[in-house]
């Protein structure tokens, strides 16, 4: 009876002792497993916070900014203009416009030939239209007019380089192969061109 109780005390030992490793070795894993789950959640909020610091300087990169310009004179001259800029800087990035001469006006002819020339100009430096569009139509209504429409983007980035026949062509201030947004402004309202809105 002795031998059965001594071994039933043995098994009883052993059954505690591997009891005691697993469970040992459960609280291990369950460690591992809280150490990973905290781990892989910084990661995430780590990626989370880049993800949202990135998006916010792409924000603040972006062109967000404009003001928008219009001369119109009693013979049906127009001319509109928007100037796009960064958020923070005073460097147009992008500009936009339209420019509209009646075929009676005595500037018709030299801007006709003017535009001609400078659409020519654009079309050598194949850019694409997102980074420099013009175009010049002459509409031959009862009352006929020539009409330029142009797009001229990342003026303050690959584009740079035509700030200066663009300067030429409408006639804007340029600094440094730049416009200065304020010089431009200053410019535009000093030529009679009212500031129309701004955003």
């Amino acid at each position: 009876m002795r031998k059965k109780i001594a071994v039933f005390l043995v098994i009883c030992v052993m059954m505690v002792s591997v009891v005691g490793c697993g469970s040992d070795g459960g609280r291990r894993q369950q460690a591992a497993q809280t150490g990973q789950a905290v781990q892989s959640e910084t990661e995430v909020g780590s990626a989370n916070q880049e993800n949202h610091d990135e998006k916010e300087a792409e924000a603040e990169n972006k062109v967000s900014k404009g003001k928008a310009y219009r001369l119109e004179r009693a013979d049906n001259d127009r001319f509109v203009l928007e100037l796009l800029y960064r958020n923070g800087s005073d460097t147009v990035a992008q500009m936009s416009g339209e420019v509209i001469v009646p075929a009676g006006s005595s500037e018709y002819g030299s801007m006709v030939e003017d535009a001609e020339a400078f659409a020519q100009k654009v079309a050598d430096l194949n850019l694409s239209d997102e980074i420099m569009h013009f175009s010049i139509d002459e509409v031959n209504l009862e009352t006929g007019y020539a009409r330029c429409n142009f797009v001229f983007g990342e003026l303050d980035a690959e584009n740079a380089g035509s700030v200066e026949m663009i300067a030429e062509f409408l006639g804007l201030p340029a600094t440094n192969g730049t416009f200065s947004l304020s010089e431009c402004d200053a410019y535009l309202q000093n030529s009679g061109v009212t500031l129309e809105s701004e955003w």
